[in-house]
């Protein structure tokens, strides 16, 4: 090859390799973040799976005691087992805030 050419690929190559990867600049939103839980629909799987995360992790109070009034409300409607299991893995891995909260409220 001539020098030239391999120039050419080179500088072609470091371009490809600096350009990001589409994957990689598209995350999907945070499934353990109650604020951002409350403006999207249910996944109950991923609600049950991080619950946990979803109480404890530094989210907003207001956005994790407003998730847990929203599964509550939703718990009434056609899918309601799927939110009573949200309801209970949420109550199983609650900490002291969440169910203090619970207490005052009835």
């Amino acid at each position: 090859m001539k020098p030239l050419s391999l120039m050419c690929l080179s500088a072609c190559l470091c371009i490809l390799w600096l350009l990001p990867c589409p994957a990689e600049g598209q995350r999907p939103p945070d499934s353990t973040n109650a604020c951002l839980l409350l403006k999207q629909p249910v996944n109950s799987q991923s609600v049950r799976r991080n619950a946990r995360k979803i109480i404890t992790k530094k989210s907003d109070d207001d956005c994790v005691l407003g998730f847990i009034d929203l599964l509550a409300n939703s718990s009434f409607g056609r899918d309601h087992r799927q939110y009573l299991a949200c309801l209970d893995a949420i109550c199983k891995a609650s900490d002291g805030y969440v169910a203090d909260d619970l207490k005052n409220r009835n």
